[in-house]
């Protein structure tokens, strides 16, 4: 059961990195769209 349920993570995980990128990309992301929205 616990190893179903960790391969299903995994297999998650690795579709959301995919998808969004790894954690130095999405931050970013949010650091650009924040200095875009903060800049006059």
């Amino acid at each position: 059961m616990a190893c179903s349920l960790l391969e299903r993570q995994l297999t998650a995980q690795a579709e959301a990195f995919e998808r969004e990128g790894g954690f130095t990309e999405r931050l970013y992301r949010t650091r650009t769209r924040t200095q875009n929205r903060t800049r006059p």
